[in-house]
């Protein structure tokens, strides 16, 4: 058995030459066995080695693996946990780990980390996933080799039974450390080991087997499903249509919002509650706005949704009270002359003027704007709902103003009507900026 399990393992070739990978050694049979064989095809491995004190033995558990491991000449790092964190001890001490394991990692230059998760942990996942009703994609099985917040996570052991992995241990030797509260119903995952799984094994000896298979049917249909996503992205980089999304099936919405999502964030998460409040602010055919985590905003517009970073609107205010050129950083220059000058790539607006036409503002809307026309007043905010400026644009667009009298919005190309009098008035505008692409 020892040497299948090696041949396997080294048949997957999961790491690169001379790869330098840090092995989460918990001093467990798994992890210890896994240090055996990654030990044995000669991988360049630093051990990283978390002592919860949470057992009287677990002190002399590090004592001893660090013993082990510099015998064999490999770079050793612990750390332990003094903080207490009784209240939701898993998860806590999960981020702890990985935290420290990130931290050895950068140490060493290397972006790998080793796991020795096993199928029978996937198993263990599958139950109470599917009991708790989960999303059906977490109920895939695990990669060899995942990518993460800039990190490599890989588990050589993703395919390989617990029981094959003990008998590894007792054919070779291996010294491990048991750990009495795996045997405890203390936490979730120990009821599931212990209480639930075993009676289901008894009624089907091949039970994992099944799982197994069911596992591997939802990653089939997960890459289905991506691949049909892809697709529809690729139509539609940046808006989607909503009519087309609601046609459908859930779990491909559900997929194309988190691909939309990894544009941002990587391994992006949307959790069913906020996919059912966007599904059914949907359904209502109105323009909104939903706030999602990592700073994102999901947005609809006129049948249309997108996602986008929250931006703080730079507002703009600038007094223009002489001829002359008036540039807005980054964005756009503004050139008030008396003169018409012939310019391709310049928008203009000609004005009837008098002698007090200064000062005008270059800013954005405000409360009470209007424009006139020739059949009469109309309100900015009416003006801009009739012509479909999208709500994340309204509060950008630059307007030339008199007061509240908004008498030019250059990115529309809308002006008020003016009265004739003597004097003309010549505004040209021209943006060098990107912030309208779509």
């Amino acid at each position: 058995m020892g040497e299948k399990l090696l041949k396997e393992i080294e048949k997957l070739n999961l790491f690169k030459e001379n790869e330098t990978i840090v092995l989460a050694l918990s001093g467990g049979v798994d992890s210890m066995v896994l240090f055996d064989i990654l030990k044995l095809l000669n991988y360049n491995i630093v051990i990283a080695h978390v002592n919860h004190k949470a057992r009287n033995e677990s002190d002399d558990e590090l004592k001893a693996i660090k013993t082990l491991t510099l015998k064999h000449h490999f770079p050793f790092r612990s750390h332990e946990i003094t903080t207490d964190i009784s209240t939701n001890f898993q998860a806590k001490a999960r981020e702890i780990r990985y935290n420290f394991f990130k931290e050895v990692a950068d140490e060493f230059n290397t972006k790998t980390i080793v796991t020795a998760h096993h199928l029978d942990d996937q198993v263990e996942t599958f139950m109470m996933r599917l009991v708790h009703n989960h999303d059906l994609f977490s109920l895939r099985p695990m990669a060899y080799r995942l990518s993460q917040d800039h990190y490599e996570y890989v588990r050589p052991f993703a395919r390989t039974y617990k029981q094959s992995i003990i008998e590894y241990a007792k054919d070779n030797d291996i010294l491990f450390f048991e750990d009495r509260t795996n045997f405890e119903d203390a936490y979730l995952r120990n009821h599931f080991r212990n209480n639930v799984i075993p009676p289901m094994k008894e009624s089907n000896p091949n039970f994992d087997e099944a799982i197994f298979d069911k596992m591997l049917a939802i990653e089939d249909y997960y890459q289905d499903v991506i691949k049909h996503v892809n697709t529809l992205k690729d139509s539609y980089p940046y808006r989607f249509p909503i009519r087309d999304y609601l046609q459908l099936p859930k779990t491909t919405q559900k997929q194309l919002l988190i691909c939309y999502l990894n544009d941002y964030t990587d391994n992006a998460y949307l959790s069913n509650g906020v996919f059912n409040s966007i599904n059914n602010a949907l359904k209502k055919k109105k323009n909104f706005v939903i706030s999602l985590p990592n700073y994102l905003e999901f947005h609809v517009e006129y049948n249309k949704f997108f996602i986008q970073k929250k931006t703080k609107v730079q507002q703009t205010n600038l007094k223009v009270d002489a001829f002359g050129q008036y540039e807005i950083e980054g964005q756009c220059k503004f050139i008030i002359t008396k003169e018409k000058i012939y310019h391709k790539t310049s928008k203009c607006i000609e004005l009837w003027y008098n002698d007090v036409v200064f000062p005008i503002h270059i800013r954005n809307r405000a409360q009470g704007d209007y424009m006139e026309f020739s059949y009469g007043r109309k309100k900015l905010k009416k003006l801009l709902i009739d012509e479909k400026v999208s709500p994340s644009r309204r509060e950008d667009l630059l307007l030339i103003a008199k007061e509240n009298k908004i008498l030019w919005i250059p990115e529309l190309g809308i002006q008020s009507v003016s009265k004739k009098t003597d004097s003309k008035l010549y505004i040209y505008f021209e943006d060098y900026s990107d912030k309208f692409a779509d």
